[in-house]
């Protein structure tokens, strides 16, 4: 490995790291702002979310995948396939899966909670 290739590799990491601490000094700015311990935990995560507008954890879990799933291989397959079609597909795709995860879950899903 070249020294640049090490030097480069070293800044990647360098600013991950930062991007980490600053999150995390921001988490902790907020919770001390609102009063609370910045050990506390909260309720803003996107699995909180979900199970608050009335997902199951199973189907909450089941979105997340969903979700990581058609954005990782929806860009492989436009990347790959090129023209009209893949595009529109994937699109397709993004709003069903937007209105199976905003809609009213009980009502779309069934009434399984």
């Amino acid at each position: 490995m070249s020294c640049n290739r090490i030097r480069s590799r070293s800044r990647d990491d360098a600013r991950t790291g930062a991007r980490h601490l600053d999150r995390a000094a921001r988490r902790a700015a907020h919770r001390t702002r609102a009063g609370r311990s910045v050990f506390a935990p909260d309720k803003q995560h996107l699995h909180h979310r979900l199970l608050e507008i009335g997902h199951s954890h199973g189907r909450a879990v089941f979105l997340m995948w969903v979700w990581a799933a058609l954005v990782s291989f929806g860009l492989v397959v436009i990347a790959l396939v090129g023209g009209w079609t893949a595009p529109v597909v994937i699109g397709l795709a993004v709003v069903l899966t937007v209105l199976v995860t905003t809609g009213h879950p009980r009502a779309l899903l069934g009434n399984s909670r």
